[in-house]
């Protein structure tokens, strides 16, 4: 686990403040469209996301955004 964080962290370094924002954009849009991705759920329509995306929302979101998004999420593998 601490292998993975200490890539994690890594990585949020390497991240431009551009793909930062998005990554906060995105996560504020899935919550924003909560109902919309439920329907879309319930007919197949997936969004995956890795472990480390969900992990860096629940650090620098709050809670319950978090929360909402990654019930969401399909956990798909780090490459």
């Amino acid at each position: 686990m601490n292998n993975e964080n200490d890539s994690l962290h890594d990585a949020l370094r390497e991240a431009s403040p551009d793909q930062l924002q998005a990554l906060a954009e995105l996560a504020t849009w899935m919550a924003k469209h909560h109902r919309l991705l439920v329907v879309g759920r319930s007919n197949g329509i997936r969004i995956g996301a890795t472990d480390k995306v969900i992990q860096f929302m629940r650090e620098h979101l709050d809670t319950e955004l978090a929360d909402t998004v990654s019930e969401n999420l399909v956990h798909v593998a780090n490459r």
